[in-house]
């Protein structure tokens, strides 16, 4: 039997953490001109706009819905909600489109309303949150196969928005008393509110996402060495929340998305640029996403929607007026890993 130098062995640890810890590496892929990526699938389906239409992307080629509509998200069906817009009024009706491209449903309140906002759909499902009279918002949960809506309820105070919803019915938003800086993120399931908190410290939160595994991208407040607040973004692991930490030059930022290798994105707000900058979070380390992307060139990522399990990140760049969506591959050695 062959003995190991102890110096061999650290040096194989050494290596290996290197390699785990090595940032992703990405490739810059445009969708075209007036295009906007809002969500993509484990299938590669990209949902958005296209000359300010809801466009779906499927096989490199856009397929665009009825003019003064827009495309919000996409489930692993292939089944797309969005809205229908009336700008006189400057309200919302949700919208529903089945699998196979067929006619929308218009998504439907069991009270009067203002508006209806169509947040996300997991197999048949769609969360949201919806206004009435009194201008006080509503969660819902709307089914496909029966075409109604379950007043989710306002948790433990007065407005409610659902933001988010996985394949097992599980869905996160956030709950607020009106007139307040106060709010709280939960959880969802089948009739019970589970409420998550925040940093310590904080008196505020809110759920964005939640992948297969129950946890949940979120923005939250920690209070800081001179008694104020700061918005951090952070992740809920099923057991607590998780400050994801800040970037240089940057105080404050917020988690909107997330895959089920609990990769994180969203938006940190850089203090040298002025300006909100995109994010990724992974292998526990954060990095500005802009700086991950080889042909990036003079473009600047101005909004990312979400990322796949093979780690694809889906946004848009906007110059002036004009607008490119965009399809981040990522091309190291861990695309399409799993951990």
């Amino acid at each position: 039997m062959r003995s190991v130098s102890s110096i061999s062995v650290l040096a194989a640890c050494a290596l290996s953490i290197s390699s785990a810890l090595a940032a992703p590496v990405y490739r810059y892929v445009d969708l075209g001109l007036d295009t906007a990526a809002a969500d993509i699938n484990d299938h590669g389906v990209i949902v958005g706009s296209k000359e300010e239409q809801a466009a779906v992307l499927r096989n490199g080629t856009w397929r665009v819905r009825p003019a003064g509509t827009s495309a919000r998200a996409i489930d692993g069906q292939g089944e797309v909600i969005g809205h229908t817009t009336n700008e006189q009024a400057g309200s919302f009706a949700a919208l529903y489109w089945p699998y196979g491209g067929g006619a929308s449903i218009l998504i439907t309140m069991p009270f009067d309303n203002v508006q209806v906002i169509a947040l996300d759909v997991a197999s048949g499902r769609v969360v949201g949150y919806s206004e009435d009279l009194e201008n006080r918002a509503h969660c819902y949960l709307w089914t496909a196969a029966t075409g109604t809506a379950t007043d989710l309820g306002t948790g433990r105070q007065h407005y409610c928005y659902a933001r988010g919803i996985n394949d097992a019915g599980q869905v996160v938003g956030q709950t607020m008393p009106p007139d307040s800086l106060e709010s709280t993120a939960f959880i969802w399931h089948n009739g019970t509110f589970q409420f998550l908190g925040t940093l310590p410290g904080g008196t505020w939160s809110d759920a964005n996402a939640i992948n297969r595994k129950g946890h949940v991208a979120m923005t939250a407040t920690r209070r800081r060495h001179d008694g104020g607040f700061v918005w951090r973004p952070a992740l809920y692991n099923g057991h607590r929340i998780i400050d994801l930490g800040i970037l240089e030059h940057s105080v404050q930022g917020e988690a909107t998305a997330l895959n089920d290798r609990d990769e994180v994105l969203g938006r940190y707000y850089s203090q040298s640029a002025r300006a909100w900058k995109p994010f990724l979070y992974t292998d526990g380390q954060i990095y500005a996403l802009e700086d991950l992307v080889q042909n990036l060139h003079d473009r600047k990522l101005s909004a990312v929607g979400a990322i796949a399990d093979d780690g694809t990140i889906v946004g848009f760049w906007q110059d002036g007026l004009e607008h490119r969506g965009f399809r981040l591959e990522r091309v190291d050695n861990r695309a399409g890993s799993t951990r």
